[in-house]
């Protein structure tokens, strides 16, 4: 499996999240942290839909694999753009919970310890 890096993470997350649909200027201009915080609002919509549990589930797989990345900038990515956002609501984000990896908690940990000192 390739490594996940700042220049490729858009493109896995794509591939992997075809139901996905961010904003294509923010995807052209490889804006990875507009595309995080669209992730973050397609999947809060996720979790008030029936049925939704494998796509919310393939999602947190992707976070969990971007997290292992060696790249700071996939995991500044994920934490502040994703998880961060996902914290801002705690019903989405009790819901989300099951779905997370120990990498990925460890990443919300962080978040909620910034947005709350």
């Amino acid at each position: 499996m390739q490594e996940t890096t700042y220049e490729n993470v858009v493109r896995r997350l794509l591939e992997i999240i075809p139901e996905f649909h961010p904003d294509e200027e923010d995807v052209s201009d490889h804006l990875v942290h507009q595309v995080f915080g669209d992730l973050t609002d397609f999947v809060k919509s996720l979790l008030e839909t029936a049925n939704s549990d494998q796509v919310v589930h393939r999602v947190f797989s992707f976070i969990e694999e971007a997290a292992r990345s060696g790249d700071v900038r996939v995991l500044d990515a994920v934490r502040d753009s994703f998880l961060e956002g996902l914290a801002d609501s705690p019903d989405h984000l009790h819901k989300s919970k099951k779905h997370m990896g120990r990498l990925t908690l460890k990443l919300l940990r962080q978040a909620r310890a910034y947005l709350n000192p």
